[in-house]
């Protein structure tokens, strides 16, 4: 990722600070109606599920700058889910819905440069998670 996309994603994130439950939320009904099979990967509901989402991602989006730093939060992260069997095919459709819950918040703020940046982060940690899995 370049200096520019981390900026850009670092400050969108600190934009949504106020509404970030209602992001996480929002991220899974989006989740189950797009893809309802990956109920059965959650034992936890929805809403606990989201806080943990949203835990996750503020920390993984401060430590973009410096990889090094997430790889042992990031490292924990993959345990667990390959432990829920989850398969490398489902970070496409995850960051379908992330793309398309984050369009839906920022609406009119939501560029090709935004998308582009997001999309980037997206793959730079569902790709070093899968490394890890």
């Amino acid at each position: 990722m370049t200096e520019r996309e981390i900026l850009l994603v670092q400050q969108s994130w600190s934009r949504v600070e106020n509404h970030l439950n209602e992001l996480g939320e929002r991220f899974y009904e989006s989740l189950f109606e797009m893809e309802p099979q990956f109920q059965n990967l959650f034992k936890n509901d929805s809403k606990k599920q989201s806080v943990k989402f949203i835990h996750f991602m503020t920390i993984l989006v401060s430590k973009l700058h410096e990889e090094a730093k997430s790889d042992q939060d990031l490292q924990a992260l993959a345990k667990r889910h390959h432990a829920y069997r989850v398969e490398e095919a489902y970070f496409a459709k995850f960051g379908v819905v992330l793309m398309k819950t984050l369009e839906e918040f920022f609406q009119t703020e939501w560029t090709e440069e935004l998308r582009l940046a997001w999309q980037n982060a997206f793959v730079q940690i569902s790709g070093r998670m899968v490394q890890y899995m």
